[in-house]
């Protein structure tokens, strides 16, 4: 909770260290990402990377980007 990792890292979570594209696309069809929180994933950096979150719209739309950071900024200020 409040903390983010990047894709890359995420990939290497999951025992898969190369495939950091991959981790974005589980991420970009997460299809509870309340539940298992990909907006916590971010790009190489620190940059939003995509979000989809629940949502219809495309995971480069910026109301998904908005809601992205909302979610990470209101986890950091409670945690």
């Amino acid at each position: 909770y409040g903390a983010v990792v990047t894709y890359t890292e995420f990939a290497a979570m999951a025992g898969k260290p190369g495939a950091p594209r991959a981790a974005g696309t589980i991420c970009s069809t997460n299809p509870m990402p309340i539940i298992y929180p990909c907006h916590r994933v971010i790009a190489a950096g620190g940059a939003l990377g995509n979000y989809s979150g629940g949502s219809d719209l495309h995971p480069k739309h910026p109301d998904n980007l908005k809601r992205k950071k909302a979610l990470i900024d209101l986890e950091r200020r409670f945690a």
